[in-house]
């Protein structure tokens, strides 16, 4: 029987509003790299991936792709972390004051604090698994490898709309392609997903597993996809999703303020936001 092709997008999963080229071949060539046996064969393995490649598109979809084939995120350290049973490795610092006019709470600054002084790097590459920050850091230290120029960004991120909520501090990238600012989520882009179905009854047990809340991972059949949602995301679409601290991130005229953000994209505000500090 001619197969049926599933296509699940995990955990922040948007449909773009416009049409991406198609990476299979770069994304291919990722997934089929040689093993990075040692922390210290990053340098080599950065240049075989982007040795065929010439535009900065193209090295960093393929680092990203390996990434996305390589790295798990590691959502059982971060139950521990929200449990208690494991110390958090980062904090929100906000300093915040009343708008006299208005009476409205507005965010002067805001910080994500390291509480670990450790090398995230090789942690990440010896276990395969991270949380934010160790996979943005990992990707930042690709992409400057192969000659890209790229910044992490600290912020907090909230997707509602979704059937899995979200909301929480997160580093996420900026990699300047062409000389323009693109926006780059490594953290979000590895949670795509394609389940294979050989039989219309195949994908009906897969479905039902699904509504069971099934770890889609344990599903006969999955593969890892890179999330095209999240890679080279434009300034107005990712304003939707992640607020970035430093105001110069945001890449518009007129910026959003937190309060907005969190309203439109958490069902929040700030005042709530800082009481739950």
């Amino acid at each position: 029987m001619k197969n049926v092709l599933i296509f699940l997008c995990l955990v922040l999963m948007g449909v773009s509003s416009f049409a991406k080229p198609n990476y299979a071949a770069v994304d291919t060539y990722a997934k089929n790299a040689p093993p990075l046996r040692t922390d210290n064969g990053l340098p080599k393995l950065v240049k075989y991936l982007t040795k065929p490649y010439q535009t900065d598109e193209e090295k960093a979809r393929v680092l990203l792709a390996w990434l996305v084939y390589n790295i798990n995120y590691d959502k059982e350290r971060l139950k521990r972390i929200a449990d208690g049973k494991e110390a958090a490795d980062i904090e929100i610092s906000l300093e915040v004051e009343t708008n006299p006019r208005t009476g409205q709470l507005v965010l002067k600054r805001g910080n994500l604090k390291e509480l670990h002084d450790e090398n995230t790097l090789q942690k990440t590459l010896k276990t395969r698994k991270g949380i934010c920050k160790d996979i943005a850091k990992l990707y930042q230290h690709m992409c400057q490898l192969a000659g890209l120029e790229v910044e992490i960004i600290q912020g907090y991120a909230c997707d509602s709309q979704q059937d899995f909520e979200t909301s929480e501090a997160h580093m996420w990238t900026a990699v300047k392609i062409n000389g323009v600012w693109r926006f780059i989520d490594p953290t979000w882009a590895l949670q795509g997903r394609i389940i294979y179905a050989h039989s219309l009854r195949e994908a009906q047990q897969i479905e039902r597993q699904l509504k069971r809340k099934q770890n889609v991972d344990t599903i006969k059949g999955v593969q890892k996809k890179v999330l095209d949602e999240w890679f080279l995301v434009d300034e107005e679409k990712i304003i939707q999703t992640h607020f970035p601290f430093e105001r110069r991130w945001q890449l518009q005229k007129r910026r959003v303020t937190f309060d907005e953000f969190l309203r439109k994209s958490c069902h929040s505000s700030l005042k709530q936001f800082v009481d739950q500090l």
